[in-house]
This record gives C-alpha cells, sequence and structure tokens, in this order.
C-alpha cells in the first residue's frame, strides 16, 4: 500500500485541487431554468403548428395530426431547450456579478 503521501491518495481537499472545485462562479446560474422553459414554450408551438389547418382551410384527419405531433415533437422541443440554453448563457453572463 503506497504511503498517504503519494500522489495516487492525494485527498480532495488537497490545495492543487480545491482550487478547482471549490471556486463557484459569482452570480445565478440560469442556464437549466431557462432550457426548460425553452423545452415547453417549444412543445406548446408545436401544438400550434401541428394542430393548424391546410392553406385551403381543409382540416386534418385525426391519424395525420397524431403523426404530426409525434414527428414534430422529436424536433421542437429538443430544438426549443437549445434556444433556451442559449439565452440561459447570456443572461447568466449579462447577470453575474463582477468581482
Amino acid at each position: 500500500m503506497p504511503p498517504p503521501s503519494s500522489p495516487k491518495t492525494r485527498p480532495l481537499d488537497s490545495p492543487s485541487l480545491s482550487s478547482v472545485s471549490s471556486r463557484g462562479m459569482p452570480g445565478p446560474n440560469l442556464v437549466k431554468p431557462f432550457s426548460i422553459a425553452g423545452f415547453v414554450a417549444g412543445e406548446i408551438y408545436l401544438l400550434f403548428a401541428a394542430l393548424a389547418p391546410y392553406h385551403n382551410g381543409q382540416e386534418v384527419q385525426m391519424a395525420g395530426k397524431i403523426w404530426r405531433i409525434l414527428a414534430a415533437s422529436l424536433f421542437f422541443g429538443p430544438f426549443g431547450a437549445v434556444v433556451g440554453m442559449g439565452v440561459g448563457l447570456l443572461a447568466t453572463g449579462i447577470f453575474r456579478k463582477r468581482p
């Protein structure tokens, strides 16, 4: 068994690791709430886009509506979350406290 002072068994509270892991970013981290809000907004927009009638005013059949919702849900929610993540990163950068 190696002695406790060897680099392989260095504790996590050593000065070399604690300076990296214990410092937090000053200010709020708004990425997660904005990402969740973007996902929800994307799915709400999906319902408006998928359930809209055709341009000539004809109604879409129920099976067609279901397939449109299922196919579009693969894209609208995740892309909305990515947009929300970008907005959250911008908001975090703007509202971050400067040292």
